[in-house]
């Protein structure tokens, strides 16, 4: 995807920007050895470790010399998408280049060549190209033990503490359920909408919302106890759509820590408020709103935006001591592994840094994908969703490699849930069809198993005839035996997470 056009996959977006550049169709005067079909793999560069995939490319000319570059790449769900063109190159015998970083060298049978500064190619003359992927096939989930009907969609995970779970809906409404039968215990207005995940600390829930304040309300009656302005509330939220640029679906949950609790605002702020007094103790500013919930990790505050940047400040005065660039928005939350901070960014790759100098221990790219969702760590692995790919992936936590990765059918936004023996995870999907894929993606809830990432079983959620998404944004939760879930269409379930 990319955030300046409609919601593609990055691999047709990018189709889109060149589409200018495309030859009218036609033959041209002569036969030229790069002309047909050719397959082979791509493997990504500069990044540690590096993979390979599966690629084919059909070379059709034009009259005035250019090759339209058709491309067929199964991992993200492409096929017969136009990457751009490349024309002979004069000064160099056998070279083919054009706009978007495309660059190929013919050598007989042999084609190699670079795609947008991410990857590199190796293909051979073939009648036959990759096929796209089939839908995942799986059994049918179980039904849920309850189901708690909100008044508007769920964006969020739920945070659960002691026999409740506490979630906020699109319409501000912070609702307090009981884990065991999904009876409401109480539900608090907060007079705008909410897209953050609750943190309950100490009897008291703090969340923040669309006219950018800071609430905190009492766990136990429901109660408002207090609220703070932190900016942001003139900030208009770009929900995900067809005309969407942004798809800004989420908000920064509070980090509490040692009495202080750290939030991201939609005005690029990152703030230090007393969590006794709620006086603001220090404001960071960046260029760019910030949805993702602040981390506290090696005597620092670590926090990302949609500036793409990794931010590390000290917890005391709110000093900058290191950031990294991910050249890419980051709507989700930096993770802790071992002593690497793991997060993805809008720029395709997973990032684990060095929670100390910042500076990298892998890199992972993810195929021109975005990275929505956020790591889990557990027992080493790092679990985590992609968007286009629309596949969970295991990942070594100290190495980055991947392990196993399943295609669950949906766009992985949300961070996955891990019990015992199956990773659980929800997934978005929507009606609108794409010239170079026949998968629509779907929303669904999906359990993977942990040991072999094969895919156990699906419960699909219902489709919405009046709205661009449906399906799951928010991560589930696994808690006493049950996979709590929200829905975009208001519905927070409960699922036997029965390894």
């Amino acid at each position: 995807m990319k955030p300046t056009l409609a919601p593609l996959p990055r691999l047709i977006l990018m189709s889109g920007l060149l589409a200018g550049a495309l030859p009218s169709p036609g033959a041209p005067s002569a036969p030229d050895p790069l002309e047909g079909t050719w397959s082979g793999t791509a493997e990504s560069t500069g990044v540690t470790p590096s993979e390979q995939a599966a690629i084919g490319i059909r070379f059709q000319g034009a009259a005035d010399g250019t090759f339209a570059v058709l491309g067929y790449f199964p991992k993200a769900h492409v096929s017969a998408s136009a990457f751009g063109s490349v024309k002979a190159d004069p000064q160099v015998k056998g070279r083919y280049a054009g706009g978007g970083g495309l660059v190929f060298d013919l050598n007989g049978n042999e084609v190699t060549g670079a795609f947008w500064g991410d990857a590199r190619v190796r293909l051979h003359r073939s009648p036959a190209l990759p096929a796209e992927d089939e839908a995942p096939a799986a059994p049918q989930g179980p039904g849920p033990l309850w189901t708690y009907q909100a008044k508007a969609g769920f964006w969020t995970r739920a945070a659960v503490a002691g026999a409740l779970a506490y979630i906020a809906s699109a319409d501000g409404v912070l609702h307090a359920v009981r884990l065991g039968d999904g009876l409401q215990e109480w539900e608090c207005p907060t007079g705008a909408p909410v897209y953050d995940e609750p943190t309950v600390r100490d009897g008291v829930v703090y969340l923040t919302n669309d006219a950018g304040f800071l609430v905190a309300v009492d766990a136990g009656s429901g109660r408002e106890n207090w609220r703070v302005d932190i900016g942001g509330g003139k900030v208009a939220r770009d929900l995900p759509g067809p005309s969407s640029t942004l798809w800004d679906y989420r908000a920064s949950s509070p980090e509490l820590h040692a009495g202080v609790l750290y939030v991201g605002s939609a005005d690029g702020g990152c703030h230090a408020i007393d969590a006794r007094t709620h006086a603001t103790l220090w404001r960071f500013a960046t260029a760019e709103r910030v949805r993702s919930r602040p981390l506290v990790a090696a005597g620092r505050v670590i926090f990302a935006g949609f500036d793409g940047f990794v931010h590390a400040l000290n917890l005391r005065s709110g000093a900058q001591e290191w950031k990294v660039d991910t050249k890419g928005a980051i709507p989700s939350d930096p993770a802790l592994a071992g002593g690497a901070v793991v997060i993805g960014s809008r720029g395709c790759r997973l990032h684990a840094l060095r929670a100390d100098d910042g500076s990298p221990a892998w890199t992972a790219f993810q195929w021109y994908s975005w990275v929505e969702s956020t790591a889990v760590p557990a027992d080493g692995r790092i679990y985590i969703g992609s968007s286009d790919l629309r596949k969970v992936r295991e990942l070594d936590g100290a190495t980055g490699l991947t392990r196993w990765e399943c295609d669950v059918g949906g766009w992985c936004w949300a961070a996955p849930a891990a019990s015992a023996g199956r990773v659980f995870i929800g997934t978005a999907g929507t009606a609108v069809r794409y010239p170079s894929s026949a998968l629509q993606p779907v929303g669904s809830l999906c359990a993977v198993d942990r040991s072999t990432g094969q895919l156990k079983w699906r419960s699909p959620a219902p489709s919405r005839a009046d709205a661009y998404l449906a399906g799951y944004v928010g991560s589930p939760v696994v808690e006493g035996g049950r996979v709590v879930v929200g829905g975009l269409d208001g519905t927070l379930c409960a699922y036997p997470a029965g390894d």
